[in-house]
């Protein structure tokens, strides 16, 4: 059975690990720039913000990825209740409905009004989260966002 529990002082590491891989993913994937992407101290500012929760995806033994949901002000753009940092599938656990099982439970956790950007590039990301995001009330539509992003409101009831 597929849990979201927040990550743990002592899961630190595998988070770690995972974050690095997402974020080769976006360096060399999405948007080709040097592979110097990942810089430890920014994580370690990262995951102790305490205005964005951290969860890991898992079941009783495997871990298949990782949410992060920015919940402080600080987090969060202005009009919006929460907002979807980083998500992350492990490639070997993609496209068998673990993303959208995560969904729904943010959905169940979290109410209101969401914000989302994604890389203009991330072609997979833009339909994972269009189908996601299919019956939900549109509330400020899709805009641009500091040029090379794509921008998602949406509000979840």
């Amino acid at each position: 059975m597929l849990t979201l529990s927040e990550v743990q002082q002592i899961e630190y590491r595998e988070y770690a690990d995972m974050f690095n891989a997402y974020m080769e993913y976006l360096c060399c994937e999405v948007e080709p720039i040097e592979l110097n992407c990942f810089e430890w101290g920014l994580f370690y500012q990262y995951f102790h913000n305490k205005g964005i929760r951290h969860y890991l995806i898992r079941d009783n033994s495997t871990v298949y990825g990782f949410v992060s949901i920015g919940v402080g002000k600080e987090a969060k753009p202005v009009g919006c209740d929460y907002y979807i940092v980083d998500t992350y599938i492990k490639p070997e656990y993609q496209r068998k409905g673990i993303g959208e099982w995560m969904v729904k439970d943010i959905r169940k956790r979290y109410r209101g009004t969401v914000f989302l950007y994604i890389k203009r590039g991330n072609k997979r990301a833009k339909s994972f989260w269009g189908k996601m995001f299919a019956d939900c009330e549109d509330v400020r539509g899709k805009f641009d966002y500091l040029e090379n992003e794509w921008c998602e409101v949406r509000g979840w009831r």
